[in-house]
């Protein structure tokens, strides 16, 4: 019935949207980047927890924060000066680190002997 006829529907009349204005987008796009920003929080110390309880689980409570510091920027291949200067993250990080091998270095190069 109401094909063609735009707002029309079965007898009704149907009141189209008003557009919404750039400042009422705006201020929706802000709120949505609020709750963004601190859902990204709450899943950073989530995973704060979740490393934090790794290293524990992993001997670290033996360690200074200096030690783990250096053995997390080592394991993820950035150097502490470069990190502490905010030149490089783990992401940043073009180089690739070690000779590809994924095992875990025990103290021992089994690769020359």
């Amino acid at each position: 019935m109401g094909a063609g006829r735009g707002n029309v529907h079965e007898g009704e009349t149907v009141v189209p949207k008003k557009k919404t204005s750039a400042l009422s987008a705006l201020a929706r796009h802000d709120d949505a980047r609020r709750a963004l920003d601190d859902r990204g929080a709450e899943i950073r110390r989530a995973a704060a927890l979740e490393l934090g309880q790794t290293v524990l689980d992993a001997g670290g409570a033996a360690l200074s924060l200096a030690e783990i510091k250096a053995v997390i920027a080592g394991a993820v291949g950035v150097p502490l000066a470069a990190q502490a200067a905010g030149r490089a993250t783990p992401r940043e990080a073009s180089a690739p680190v070690g000779n590809g091998d994924a095992a875990p270095f025990d103290g021992e190069d089994v690769r020359h002997g």
